[in-house]
């Protein structure tokens, strides 16, 4: 088996539907844990789910990047993608916020304690990041993941052909993002800027690793390595996991192999399970859903515990079917495709 059979569109659709499931699954199980649950299986699938499932969206990214492109151009083409979504579903975070704000202001109650409010409150989502949290604590992922690609693409149109300066880049980035975590850990930029210099790694592994395949020794090495370490997780505390949002990348070196490893692990099962046309049949949705999933499972989540409802699988259910919903009603409309998927169907 070749590395570059793993990139086929079925592959692929079926790996964004896994990993976004294990992103839904992931905050079930940290309600659980908040909640004071501290079964070695929760806390074990928690861990190892937080140690592959960020790092697999920046890899990704990165594998399928096609090179260096025009730059003003390829902020234009991610910024409809990425950043007009984002500017509307904030907005859709923010309309109980921003009614309360029209009202007050209308009644001419916005003086005092209540004007601080608002100040905070419309700063502090501009700021994203850390500043926001809750059902909006995802936030983060789309504007690192637009600044990572606009720098991977800067960087590669620089110096492609340059790979010490590349290598460089990478090494002082990863290095960047070990003392952010280790020596500035409260320290965070608007909109996660900071995480990009955890992300850029990851995006230009990926990148790398699709230009230049690694050996098939070094394939199944590495699957190995992040097996025994998920294994490791379920009996020991080790810091090995991502938590990107908060600048936390584990441990270095160990923590990026894992991930890789999980990469593959992800691909290589999802290449096996493209075989059953059934199960592409069903996936295939769930992965071009997979970024309204991710801004809006948290929401979902939280109204569905209101019910007192807290079983696993039907949490997850719902976290996955009812955004993949709304994104396929989405898409039928024109504006609200543009608006909310960062899709342009007359492109």
């Amino acid at each position: 088996m070749s590395i570059m059979n793993l990139y086929d569109r079925k592959t692929i659709t079926i790996a964004k539907a896994l990993v976004i499931a294990s992103v839904v699954l992931g905050h079930i199980l940290e309600a659980m844990l908040l909640d004071g649950n501290r079964s070695g299986f929760v806390s074990g699938s928690y861990n190892s789910i937080y140690l592959v499932h960020m790092p697999f969206y920046f890899i990704l990214s990165g594998w399928l990047f096609k090179g260096a492109q025009p730059k003003l151009k390829y902020l234009i083409k991610k910024s409809k993608h990425l950043l007009v979504p984002y500017a509307a579903w904030l907005i859709i975070f923010n309309i109980p916020a921003i009614a309360g704000f029209i009202f007050n202001l209308s009644q001419g109650n916005m003086v005092g304690e209540k004007l601080v409010f608002y100040q905070q409150h419309f700063l502090s989502q501009l700021y994203g990041g850390m500043a926001v949290s809750g059902i909006q604590m995802i936030l983060w992922f789309p504007m690192c993941l637009f600044f990572t690609q606009q720098l991977a693409n800067y960087i590669l149109d620089k110096f492609e052909k340059h790979v010490t300066v590349i290598t460089s880049i990478t090494a002082l980035f990863y290095t960047l993002a070990y003392v952010n975590q280790y020596f500035f850990p409260e320290f965070h930029l608007p909109l996660a800027i900071n995480v990009v210099c955890g992300a850029l790694p990851l995006f230009l592994l990926g990148y790398y690793i699709k230009k230049y395949p690694i050996k098939m020794s070094f394939f199944w090495g590495l699957i190995v390595f992040c097996l025994v370490i998920c294994v490791s997780l379920f009996i020991y505390s080790y810091p090995l996991t991502y938590h990107m949002r908060g600048a936390n990348y584990g441990i270095p070196i160990i923590s990026i192999l894992a991930a890789l490893g999980g990469f593959f692990t992800v691909l290589l099962i999802s290449n096996y399970l493209s075989r059953s046309k059934y199960v592409y049949s069903v996936s295939q949705p769930l992965g071009k859903a997979s970024m309204t999933i991710m801004y809006l499972h948290a929401l979902i989540l939280v109204q569905i515990r209101t019910l007192d409802v807290y079983n696993v699988f039907w949490l997850l259910i719902a976290g996955i079917l009812i955004p993949t919903s709304i994104h396929l009603a989405m898409g039928r409309v024109s504006i609200l495709s543009k608006l909310f998927l960062g899709e342009d169907k007359n492109e």
